[in-house]
């Protein structure tokens, strides 16, 4: 919902879709494959070696299968660039807003009764369009309501899907997808109002790639020396979860603050962006 939020900035009605297409095949698509491919590499070889921190094995199939859906975390990357892809036809061929709604909502529900395999892309087609519309249709700012007051009844209508869904055993996609998606909006919407303005969230957001691209790294090593240690044994595991999460976006931010101010190592900020390097007029 994010990233359809932010795709909405820019108007690509009646333009070529394929320069588009060019740019997030090499700012999201590209990293996807060399960052999977790393990762995977590194786990298929060292987990033969000793797999004493318990990681899921992976196998030469996922290694296939990255062209297709990335690997681990990396999902998000490649499933982003088909949505934006998708979307983005879509976008350059019809100008209305809702006719696209009607098209992605037709696609959903293709795959829930004649497709199953296309079922979660096609819900986060969804999300990745709600973004959109929040942002295209101005739905937030021109609410009847405040902004805070509008998010909080949202948010009691998903909680009203997940109680239904809970204690009346109605379970099934829409209840489900339902509880998701309105608080999903109303979160979205209740960060908007609240509107915090604060120089560490800017510097996340800012090197919000170099956080995606490393963190996972990052985890899977502290993973491994807690287990050497063993740290795990004498403390507590929710306060190593913690210390794993604060250093997996400090590391890579402090990381990405080093080579941005050492103009030796201002090359690898490419590795992230490549678009930078590739997509120069």
């Amino acid at each position: 919902m994010l990233s359809g939020y932010a795709h909405a900035f820019k108007n690509r009605y009646n333009v070529s879709y394929l320069t588009y297409l060019k740019k997030y095949a090499i700012d999201l698509y590209l990293p996807c494959i060399y960052f999977s491919v790393v990762y995977w590499g590194l786990k298929y070889f060292l987990l033969q070696a000793d797999n004493s921190a318990n990681f899921h094995t992976v196998s030469l199939k996922q290694l296939y299968l990255i062209p297709f859906q990335g690997f681990n975390v990396y999902w998000f990357l490649c499933e982003l660039f088909f949505i934006k892809m998708l979307h983005t036809v879509l976008e350059c061929k019809i100008r209305s807003v809702y006719f696209i709604s009607v098209v992605l909502l037709a696609l959903f529900l293709f795959s829930y009764f004649f497709c199953k395999s296309m079922e979660t892309f096609t819900i986060r087609c969804l999300y990745f369009h709600a973004g959109y519309l929040l942002r295209r249709m101005n739905y937030i700012s021109q609410a009847k309501h405040p902004p805070l007051i509008f998010g909080l009844i949202l948010f009691q209508a998903g909680l009203l899907c997940f109680i239904a869904d809970y204690f009346f055993s109605c379970s099934n996609i829409f209840t489900g997808a339902g509880a998701a998606f309105f608080m999903s909006i109303a979160l979205f919407i209740i960060f908007y109002a609240v509107c915090v303005k604060n120089k560490i969230l800017r510097i996340c957001g800012l090197y919000s790639m170099v956080i995606y691209c490393l963190h996972d790294y990052i985890f899977a090593f502290l993973r491994i020396v807690f287990n050497f240690l063993p740290l795990s044994a004498y403390i507590d595991p929710f306060l190593l979860f913690s210390l794993c999460l604060v250093l997996s976006v400090c590391l890579p931010v402090l990381f990405a603050l080093a080579y941005t101010n050492l103009k030796c190592f201002r090359w690898i900020e490419y590795i992230f962006y490549p678009g930078k390097l590739l997509l120069k007029k």
